[in-house]
C-alpha cells in the first residue's frame, strides 16, 4: 500500500511512513513499525535494519560457537592421542594398588619402595617403576637399590644406553661387585658395544674367577671378532674352575670348533 498518498493517522503511525499506522514495536530499537517495515526474528518483531543486524550478530555467533566447538574437538583428539592409558595390571591389580597405597603413606619406606617397584617390573610396568624410582630419589635422596630397578626396566624397555648408565652408577658404589660388570657388560653387548662389553665381561672374571655364564658370553664376542684363540683360552680357563662341565656336550662343541683350523699358542690341551 502506498502510504505516502494516504492522509497521516491519528494513532501511533510507523516511524519511517507517517501516513501508516504501527503495527508493531521493534525489539531492537524500539521504533514503532507499520506492516510494510515488519520483519522478524524469531518470534520477536523488528524493524528491516535492525532484523538485518540481528542476522548478521546470530551468523557470528553462529559460526565463533562452531569454532569453538571444532577448537575443543580437536584439543580432544590430541589429548586423546597423546594420552597414555591406564596400564592393565591383570590379576596383580589388587596387589599393585595395595603396594602403592603403602607407598603414598610413607613416601621413603625402602622396603615399601621395593616391594612396589618390583611389583611393577613383575606386572610389565617398567615406565612406572621408572616414575616411581624418580619420585624416590626426589623425595629421599639416592639409594642404590633403586637402581637395581632402573637398571632392569631400562633393560627391558631396549633403553641400553641408560641401563649402561644404571649399571655405572652401581659400579662406582660398589666397584669390586662382579654382578654389577656383567650387568654393565650385557647392556653394552645389546648396545653393540662390543669392545666395551669384552671389557666388563673380563672385569666380571677378575673379580669372581667361578662366575658360570659370563666365560661363554666373552668367548661368543671374542670369536666374533676373530679372535678364536683368544676365546679358547678363555673357555679353558673356565674348564679348570669346572672341570665336570667338559663333559657337557655344547661345551665339546664349542672346544672343538675354536681349535679348527690350527693350534692356538696358548691352547691348554688336556
Amino acid at each position: 500500500m502506498a502510504y505516502r498518498d494516504q492522509k497521516p493517522s491519528a494513532g501511533v503511525v510507523c516511524n519511517k511512513h507517517g501516513s501508516a499506522p504501527a503495527a508493531a514495536t521493534c525489539g531492537r530499537c524500539l521504533q514503532p513499525i507499520c506492516d510494510i517495515c515488519l520483519g522478524y526474528v524469531g518470534p520477536v518483531p523488528h524493524c528491516y535494519p535492525c532484523a538485518k543486524a540481528a542476522r548478521r550478530t546470530a551468523t557470528v555467533l553462529r559460526f565463533s560457537a562452531l569454532g569453538v566447538v571444532l577448537a575443543l574437538v580437536v584439543a580432544g583428539v590430541g589429548y586423546l592421542a597423546t594420552r597414555t592409558p591406564p596400564f592393565d595390571y591383570g590379576s596383580q591389580t589388587a596387589t599393585v594398588r595395595a603396594l602403592s597405597d603403602k607407598v603414598k603413606v610413607e613416601r621413603c619406606d625402602r622396603k615399601a619402595t621395593i616391594d612396589y617397584e618390583d611389583a611393577l617390573v613383575g606386572a610389565g610396568d617398567h615406565r612406572g617403576a621408572l616414575a616411581d624410582v624418580a619420585a624416590y630419589i626426589g623425595k629421599c635422596g639416592e639409594w642404590y637399590r633403586v637402581h637395581w630397578v632402573a637398571y632392569t626396566a631400562h633393560q627391558r624397555l631396549s633403553e641400553h644406553d641408560l641401563a649402561i648408565k644404571e649399571a655405572s652408577l652401581l659400579i662406582a658404589h660398589r666397584p669390586e661387585d662382579a654382578d654389577y660388570r656383567w650387568w654393565r657388560g650385557m647392556a653394552h653387548e645389546e648396545a653393540g658395544h662390543l669392545d666395551d662389553a669384552i671389557r666388563d665381561y673380563r672385569e666380571t672374571i677378575r673379580i669372581n674367577p667361578r662366575t658360570t655364564n659370563i666365560p661363554f658370553n666373552l668367548a661368543t664376542l671374542l670369536e666374533r671378532q676373530g679372535k678364536r684363540c683368544e676365546a679358547l683360552l678363555v673357555v679353558q680357563k673356565f674348564l679348570i674352575e669346572y672341570p665336570r662341565a667338559i663333559d657337557d656336550p655344547g661345551v665339546q662343541a664349542r672346544v672343538s670348533r675354536l681349535r679348527e683350523g690350527g693350534t692356538c699358542p696358548q691352547d691348554l690341551k688336556r
